[in-house]
C-alpha cells in the first residue's frame, strides 16, 4: 500500500492514480474515514494525557472518575482501531503510484518495446516444443494436462536440462551477491513485521520456488532501488544470452501492470514454433508498496523508513521450452547451450532415442 499521508498531502495525485489505473476505490469514503480517524485520535490523545496527569498526581484519586476515564479510554481506543482497520482496508485496494513515463494501454498489447537481442531462427511449426519434446521423449505435456492445467513432465535428458538451466541461473546470481533460498511461500513474507538494519541493505535473495522457477528478490534503500531494478534486468538478459536465446524487452503499460507494481519490464524469448516472442521473464519495481503492507522497515541513524522491493524472474522452465525450439536440429536432436554443458557432464546434444542406442 502507498503512504496514507498522501491522502492529505497529495490528494490530486491519489485521485489521478486511481483514475489512471481504473481502480474501484471509493476515495471520498476514505477521505471521510481519515478525517474521522484524526478526530478520534485527537480525543484519544487528550484522554491519555488526562490519565498520565492522574497517575502522577499526589492528590487522592477519585475512584469513580478514574473508572469513567478508563472506560472511555477503552472505548475510544477500540474506535480508533476499527476506523483505522476500515480505512486501511479500503486504502490497500489503491494500486501503486506510476512514473510519468508509463506507457498508456489497456493490456499487454500496449507494452512498448525497448530492445531486441540475438538472431531469431526462422519460424517453423515443426520446432514447437511439444513436438520436439515428445519426439525426444523428454517432455510430456499430454500427461501433464491430464493431471492439472499448466503441468508439464520433464523426463530423462529433459529433466537434466531443466535442472541445468535452474542451476546455471542460481550460480550466476550467487556470484553476483544473491543468497540462495528454497521456499513454497513468498520471500517477502519472510521479513514480515521486521525492522532491518540499514547496514544489511541491500538484501538480495535468489529463491527456488515450488513453481519451477528461480526468482530474484531485492530489498534496498529507496535511493538505490532504480539501480537494483536495472541490475535485476541485467541478470535476466545475461541469463538469456547464456542460454543462447533471442529475446525482446518491453516496458509494461498501465493496463498490464499488476496493482503493487510502480513500473515493470517484460522480457520475451523467441519461440520459432509459433513465430513470436513469448513472455519468459518479468521484472517489477514495487517501491515501498509491499513493505508498507507487510510492516517491513529499516533503521538508519535513528530514523525508521520503509525499504523498496524488487522482484524479477531468474529463470523458469519456459526457458527450457524455448531451448528445445531454438536449438532443435534437422536430425531431431537438440543442441545444448555451451553454458549448460558443465552441468551435464559435457554433453553437447539431446539425441533421439534411436541415435542414442546406435
Amino acid at each position: 500500500m502507498i503512504d496514507t499521508a498522501l491522502l492529505r498531502t497529495a490528494p490530486d495525485l491519489v485521485r489521478r492514480t486511481a483514475k489512471q489505473r481504473d481502480a474501484a476505490v471509493d476515495l471520498d469514503r476514505i477521505v471521510e474515514l481519515d478525517a474521522e480517524l484524526r478526530q478520534v485520535n485527537a480525543r484519544l490523545g487528550v484522554l491519555r494525557a488526562q490519565q498520565r496527569r492522574h497517575s502522577m498526581s499526589r492528590e487522592q484519586v477519585d475512584v469513580d472518575a478514574a473508572r469513567v476515564l478508563q472506560d472511555e479510554l477503552r472505548t475510544v481506543t477500540e474506535e480508533v482501531r476499527a476506523l483505522q482497520e476500515t480505512r486501511d482496508g479500503l486504502w490497500a485496494r489503491l494500486p501503486n503510484l506510476l512514473p510519468d513515463d508509463t506507457p498508456a494501454g489497456v493490456d499487454d498489447s500496449g507494452n512498448v518495446e525497448l530492445r531486441r537481442a540475438g538472431d531469431p531462427v526462422a519460424a517453423d511449426e515443426t520446432r514447437c516444443h511439444d513436438t520436439v519434446g515428445a519426439a525426444l521423449g523428454v517432455l510430456d505435456l499430454t500427461r501433464g494436462a491430464d493431471v492439472a492445467e499448466g503441468v508439464s513432465y520433464w523426463r530423462g535428458d529433459g529433466a537434466r536440462l531443466a535442472w541445468a538451466v535452474f542451476t546455471h541461473a542460481q550460480s550466476l546470481l550467487l556470484a553476483r551477491g544473491f543468497t540462495p533460498m528454497m521456499t513454497s511461500h513468498t520471500v517477502i513474507g519472510y521479513y514480515d513485521n521486521q525492522i532491518l538494519n540499514a547496514e544489511d541493505l541491500p538484501i538480495r535473495v535468489c529463491a527456488f520456488t515450488q513453481f519451477h522457477q528461480v526468482e530474484q528478490i531485492v530489498l534496498c534503500r529507496p535511493e538505490d532501488s532504480e539501480r537494483w531494478f536495472d541490475e535485476c534486468q541485467r541478470n535476466v538478459e545475461d541469463i538469456l544470452r547464456d542460454l543462447e536465446l533471442p529475446y525482446r524487452v518491453a516496458r509494461v503499460c498501465v493496463g498490464a501492470l499488476e496493482a503493487p507494481a510502480h513500473k515493470a519490464y517484460e522480457t520475451g524469448s523467441w519461440f520459432p514454433g509459433v513465430g513470436t516472442y513469448r513472455k519468459t521473464h518479468s521484472n517489477s519495481h514495487f517501491t515501498d508498496y509491499q513493505t508498507r503492507r507487510c510492516k517491513i522497515r529499516y533503521l538508519d541513524r535513528g530514523r525508521v523508513a520503509q525499504p523498496h522491493t524488487l522482484a524479477a524472474t531468474g529463470v523458469t522452465d519456459r526457458a527450457v521450452l524455448a531451448i528445445l525450439e531454438n536449438h532443435a536440429r534437422p536430425d531431431g536432436s537438440v543442441r545444448i547451450p555451451e553454458a549448460l554443458r558443465p552441468y551435464l557432464g559435457g554433453q553437447e546434444l539431446i539425441e533421439p532415442k534411436a541415435a542414442r542406442t546406435g
